[in-house]
């Protein structure tokens, strides 16, 4: 058994991102009063993980504006039962203004990041739709791709919904959604 802040926790098996990965990716310190989210994981050429980690408040907002939108791919017609599409997530603010002392600069770099949840909904029978990962982090000004997995079953209904929405995590009441709209293909029998 280990428990947090164990040094064990380094081990490459016990710490993953994305939903589904066995383990948490998020994590309230209340004592301290911050939120942490592991955002993403990449492997260099050698194999070496790294993590993209965000911290947040949980007595102050960031002072980002919250502006963000997301695109749903035009509508699709499945060509099997189950395949990925692509929503595009796009922070529309402005950057803020950045402290001009050279210490804080590299500091203020990543202070204008906002983390986005993501979650989905899914209307018409027998359809599922999965996220690979349930957060965002996005610069003002920048766009991620969000990959979603889409699947129907043999008796599904002819066509269904997908609903992506974002909710920014400094201001929980700021979201956004679009639909994409899908139809079964013609292996559905």
């Amino acid at each position: 058994m280990r428990t947090i802040a164990d040094y064990r926790q380094l081990n490459d098996a016990l710490f993953h991102a994305g939903n589904n990965s066995g383990s948490l990716n998020e994590w309230e310190d209340l004592y301290n009063r911050l939120h942490f989210y592991v955002l993403d994981l990449k492997k260099n050429k050698e194999g070496i993980l790294s993590y993209k980690i965000g911290i947040r408040s949980l007595d102050r907002p960031g002072k980002q504006m919250l502006g963000v939108t997301v695109v749903s791919p035009s509508p699709l017609q499945m060509k099997n039962h189950s395949g990925y599409c692509t929503f595009i997530l796009r922070d529309t603010d402005k950057m803020a203004e950045k402290n001009p002392s050279p210490r804080d600069l590299e500091i203020s770099n990543n202070l204008n990041y906002d983390i986005y949840r993501l979650s989905l909904a899914v209307e018409g029978k027998g359809w599922n739709a999965t996220l690979m990962n349930n957060f965002s982090s996005l610069k003002p000004g920048n766009s991620e791709n969000i990959p979603v997995y889409i699947s129907h079953d043999k008796y599904c209904s002819g066509s269904a919904r997908v609903t992506l929405t974002a909710r920014s995590e400094n201001g929980p009441e700021k979201s956004v959604s679009s639909v994409l709209k899908i139809k079964a293909g013609a292996d559905k029998k």
